[in-house]
C-alpha cells in the first residue's frame, strides 16, 4: 500500500453455509481492520469498501426510513433478530470500519447483488443465484 493514494477493499467471505459465523464473521471484520490499519500505516488517503446492503436494511420494522432511503442512521440489527452469517458479518464489517479512528478516509458501497466472472471452483452465493434462475429453480421469476 505505500504511496497508494486509495484501495479498494472487495474481499469478504461469501459461502452457501448461511450458519457457519466464525468463519464469516471473524475474517470479515478483520479483514476490514487489516486493510485499516495497513492504509493508516503507509500513509494512503482513502479505502473504498464494498459493504452490502444487509449492512443496512434489515433493521426492525420501526428503524425503515418511510422514504425508502437508507443512510448512516439504519443498521441491521445483528443482536436482535436471526441472520445468516453473511447479514451479520457484512453488518459488523462495516460496523468495524467506522469505527475506525485516525485512519484514512472510508467510503463504503452498499450493493444489493454483484454479478461478475467466476474466478475459481466452488459454489458461489451470486453465481448458484444465476444458475438458479436460468434453470427454474427459483419459481416465479422472469
Amino acid at each position: 500500500m505505500e504511496g497508494a493514494y486509495a484501495v479498494v477493499h472487495t474481499a469478504s467471505p461469501v459461502g452457501a453455509n448461511p450458519e457457519n459465523h466464525a468463519d464469516m464473521i471473524d475474517p470479515a471484520v478483520n479483514g476490514v481492520r487489516s486493510i485499516l490499519e495497513a492504509a493508516r500505516e503507509h500513509g494512503c488517503k482513502r479505502v473504498v469498501i464494498t459493504s452490502s446492503c444487509s449492512a443496512v436494511a434489515c433493521c426492525k420494522p420501526e428503524e425503515r426510513p418511510a422514504d425508502g432511503v437508507y443512510t448512516e442512521a439504519q443498521w441491521s440489527c445483528c443482536q436482535t433478530y436471526h441472520f445468516q452469517a453473511y447479514t451479520k458479518s457484512k453488518t459488523m464489517a462495516e460496523q468495524a470500519a467506522w469505527a475506525f479512528k485516525d485512519g484514512p478516509e472510508i467510503v463504503t458501497i452498499c450493493p444489493s447483488f454483484i454479478l461478475g466472472e467466476v474466478i475459481g471452483a466452488g459454489e458461489l452465493t451470486s453465481a448458484t443465484v444465476v444458475k438458479r434462475m436460468l434453470t427454474g429453480g427459483i419459481p416465479g421469476w422472469p
